[in-house]
């Protein structure tokens, strides 16, 4: 948990059951515990696709290519868990966009994009609009959504990456992790939204009626550029 403190300007080591560290985002706080050797097989190929990702931005993309993602990085900021503006590296938002290259493409096939070398030459992220669940059924697992197509995602190179969080109980906040992917609509073969899916082949996101179930979506366009996170939730019918 990344946190602000009045008292603390920075803070390191562990108390307790509370281990305390600092990093580019600010202060974190988490709870203290051994790291584990990850064995599930997402986990594992999540673990070779990083080694994969940062292999490329070392020895396959030129020096040109990784001095563009720089000049992307130094004039596009992102926000933390605080929604505090802070800059990251070029080689950060490299690894975002191919590590999710690798992950749509071990989920639901590869997509119509190829590896996302080169730099946006925008100094955007580029907007994902009008995002909303309108109907999700517990029986099915079926879910109905739209979207604003008119930002340029909806096209060759382009796409909607959508998440689906665990069913609570109707009272708690929406939008919370964990997260899993649930749905890939590729810009060359998608066509316009409403979009439906199902989420009944995962056990984890089975939900009842009545349970409040939310969805997280992603833009990805074309020129390489990923969108910031839109969210919506729903009472499940």
């Amino acid at each position: 948990m990344i946190f602000k403190s009045q008292n603390l300007t920075q803070a390191s080591g562990s108390v307790g059951g509370l281990s305390y560290t600092h990093g580019k985002t600010g202060m974190i706080m988490r709870a203290r515990s051994k790291p584990i050797v990850p064995s599930a097989n997402r986990a594992t190929a999540a673990a070779a696709e990083f080694a994969q990702a940062m292999a490329r931005w070392r020895t396959t993309l030129t020096p040109a290519q990784r001095d563009r993602w720089q000049l992307y990085a130094r004039n596009v900021a992102t926000a933390n868990s605080l929604g505090d503006e802070r800059y990251v590296r070029g080689s950060n938002w490299f690894l975002a966009r191919q590590l999710l290259f690798f992950a749509i493409t071990r989920t639901f096939g590869p997509p119509s994009h190829t590896f996302p070398n080169n730099a946006p030459t925008r100094f955007d992220r580029g907007v994902l609009a009008g995002f909303q669940l309108t109907f999700a059924e517990s029986e099915t697992g079926l879910m109905d959504i739209t979207a604003d197509a008119s930002t340029g995602w909806l096209t060759s190179g382009g796409g909607l990456l959508v998440y689906v969080n665990r069913p609570a109980n109707a009272s708690r906040a929406p939008n919370q992790p964990p997260w899993r992917m649930a749905a890939w609509f590729d810009g060359d073969t998608a066509g316009a939204p409403p979009y439906s899916f199902s989420t009944l082949d995962f056990a984890d996101t089975r939900s009842t009626a009545g349970q409040l179930i939310s969805l997280k979506a992603i833009a990805l366009f074309p020129d390489h550029r990923t969108s910031s996170a839109a969210y919506s939730s729903i009472i499940v019918g």
